[in-house]
This record gives structure tokens, C-alpha cells and sequence, in this order.
């Protein structure tokens, strides 16, 4: 048996038909992939903005450990102690709601405190988000000298109070103020007798 279509001649009207339906479906697919080019570009925008969004949030919400870093450092040299943390490994992250200091394995930063009467042997401990903890960190003053890793001493040399940086008093800066020019000294007055001898 053979196939009908086969020997039928073509009907040229069929295939301008054909025709025509193939260029309509060309053109809708052209279309298509001009949408779906214009969608991918729309998208990788709006991730940019998404994702620089979210960094602004970040940085927002990292202020006040950068706040603390200024207010432990010497005026002046809180971008210096920070390069120094980052050398160190450290980094300021966020944990929930808090900011945390993570070591350079990602786990959270320890401290150990200066040994004391009360404490002969503390142990080490999550560091706090504070000038004291920031300070122990840097300084690594509850360890043993031996066991101080070596910028510990260059640390203590940026932070205010600290005796390393040359101030020798808690709040000195290291620097020594201008003495205070001398008052005049008022002169006494002569004392009158009134006649009274």
C-alpha cells in the first residue's frame, strides 16, 4: 500500500501557508530569547543591587565594632590596628543579632584574662565585644610572654592606656602635652600701717 502523500503534488497555497507559519514562529522565538535575554539582565541587576544592599546592611550593622576599634587605639590609628587584627586573622562577623570576633578558622575568637588573686589559672573564654576583651585579645596579656604571639607587643604599642605605648598611665597616649605656660605671680600687696606703729 502506499502513502497517499507521497504522490499528491503540493499545493503551493499549503505551502505559503507553511511558510508563513514558520516565519511567525521564528519571529515568536526571536522574541522569546530577546525576553529571556532582557529577563537574565534585569535579574543580574537586581542581584548587584540585592547584594550591595545586603553589604551596606552588613557594614551598618558592623559599626559599632569599628567604633570600638577607634576608641581602643590611639587617635589616629585605629586603621593600623585593624590591619593589624586582619594580619592576625581576626574578623568582626555577624552572629544573629550580635557581633562577634571570629579567629582566622572561623570559630570565635578567645581570651584569657590576666591572672589574679581570685583567679590564680583562668581559662580561656569567648572574647566579648568590648574595649577590655579587644584589648586582651590584641595584647594576649592572660598568656604567659612565651606563648604571646609576636605582634602582641607592636598591639599594645596603638592601644590608649597602654604602658607599651609609652603613656605609662591608663588614658596616656604616649605623647607628653606642652607644659602649661606659668601664671604671673600676683603681686602681694604691701601692708599699710595706718599710722599704727
Amino acid at each position: 500500500m502506499t502513502n497517499p502523500t507521497e504522490n499528491t503534488p503540493a499545493d503551493p497555497a499549503e505551502i505559503d501557508r507553511l511558510r508563513a507559519h514558520s516565519t511567525q514562529l521564528l519571529g515568536e522565538l526571536k522574541a522569546a530569547k530577546a525576553k529571556v535575554t532582557s529577563l537574565q539582565a534585569q535579574l543580574a541587576t537586581a542581584t548587584e543591587e540585592r547584594d550591595a544592599a545586603r553589604q551596606e546592611v552588613r557594614t551598618l550593622r558592623l559599626a559599632p565594632a569599628r567604633t570600638l576599634l577607634e576608641h581602643v587605639a590611639l587617635p589616629g590609628t585605629a586603621d593600623i590596628v585593624a590591619k593589624m587584627l586582619e594580619q592576625r586573622g581576626y574578623t568582626f562577623d555577624l552572629e544573629g543579632d550580635e557581633i562577634v570576633v571570629r579567629d582566622a578558622e572561623g570559630n570565635p575568637a578567645t581570651v584569657i584574662d590576666p591572672p589574679s588573686r581570685n583567679v590564680p589559672n583562668p581559662k580561656a573564654r569567648a572574647a566579648k565585644l568590648d574595649a577590655g576583651d579587644l584589648i586582651l585579645l590584641m595584647t594576649e596579656e592572660g598568656k604567659p610572654e612565651a606563648e604571646r604571639h609576636p605582634l602582641a607587643q607592636t598591639f599594645a604599642r596603638f592601644i590608649v592606656g597602654s604602658k607599651a605605648s609609652g603613656g605609662g598611665a591608663a588614658g596616656g597616649s604616649g605623647t607628653t602635652a606642652p607644659a602649661a605656660p606659668a601664671k604671673p605671680a600676683t603681686p602681694v600687696p604691701a601692708r599699710q600701717s595706718f599710722g599704727l606703729s
